[in-house]
């Protein structure tokens, strides 16, 4: 499995994560404002769609525009995209997806992201040395509650409270 991060608000938990078995990919910033994160998420889209035909919906959290084209390759194959992005996302990458969630307000409070997600069948994980909650949220350790799940392609992504 691999777990993306941009290291900085995951970073206490990396140790962790490397002796549960997962590969760490750093994301670093190549400037001052970008990092690799948003090309890895579409090379992993565009495997996960040549590999596997069950996949019938994306969701991609992000609200760069840089994700458009993306969001158009996913359409033109009959995929179903939503995208959880800010509420300022940009307009082509809104009016590109079939659905939008607000992250402002889905990420506002931890639980409702967790409940709304699981109710589209997303699965949350659960690990061995990490006391989470029913939900599979980890809360009270140095930082703001946290939750993680795996997409299809293998990738572990997280929601986080702001």
């Amino acid at each position: 499995m691999q777990l993306g991060t941009d290291w900085l608000p995951f970073y206490r938990y990396r140790e962790r994560f490397v002796r549960a078995g997962f590969e760490v990919i750093d994301c670093p910033p190549y400037t001052a404002m970008k990092n690799g994160a948003d090309i890895r998420i579409v090379v992993d889209a565009l495997d996960t769609l040549s590999a596997d035909p069950f996949c019938q919906e994306f969701m991609i959290a992000s609200g760069d525009s840089d994700m458009t084209p993306l969001l158009h390759r996913l359409r033109r194959a009959d995929r179903r995209t939503l995208i959880i992005a800010p509420p300022d996302a940009a307009a082509a990458l809104t009016s590109s997806a079939d659905q939008v969630l607000d992250s402002h307000q889905l990420l506002a409070d931890i639980d409702r992201a967790v409940d709304e997600l699981t109710g589209r069948g997303v699965r949350f994980e659960r690990y061995e040395g990490f006391a989470q909650d029913a939900k599979g949220v980890l809360r009270g350790e140095a930082g703001p509650p946290i939750a993680w799940f795996t997409d299809t392609a293998g990738n572990v992504l997280s929601v986080i409270q702001q």
